[in-house]
This record gives structure tokens, sequence and C-alpha cells, in this order.
């Protein structure tokens, strides 16, 4: 998991490892921005490596918006 935050971070994906102990549940990646990947890529990276993930729709639809109000 620490490789495919590294590979998301260096894209500039606004990301986070969220650690859980209870049994019935797993760690996964809370994304809350795309940076230069699109939803798509992180998807496939995070099957490729047999993780799980999380977006958080609401403060990723807040980066985008502003991602494309400063031009970026």
């Amino acid at each position: 998991m620490d490789k495919a935050l590294e590979y998301f971070q260096e894209n500039g994906v606004i990301c986070k490892k969220v650690e859980d102990d209870r049994e019935d549940y797993g760690d996964f990646i809370a994304v809350f921005g795309y940076g230069k990947l699109t939803r798509e890529q992180i998807v496939e990276h995070i099957k490729a490596n047999n993780l799980s993930c999380m977006f958080f729709e609401g403060a990723i639809r807040e980066n985008e918006w502003k991602k494309r109000a400063s031009g970026c």
C-alpha cells in the first residue's frame, strides 16, 4: 500500500492511508483529489495492487473546481 501511496502523491493525488484494526474491515486509501491522474487511472492502479479505496466525492468536486478556477 505504501508504494501505491507514494505513486499517487508523486502524481498530485490528494489521498491518505486509513488503517482499521477491526477484523471485519481492512486498510484502504482515501482519495480526496485526482491530481494529475484520472479516476480511471487511480482505479486501475488500485486494482493492479489488490488494494481498496474510497473516493470522497464532495472533496474531489471541490478540489477539481479549485483546479479549474485557478487555470491548472
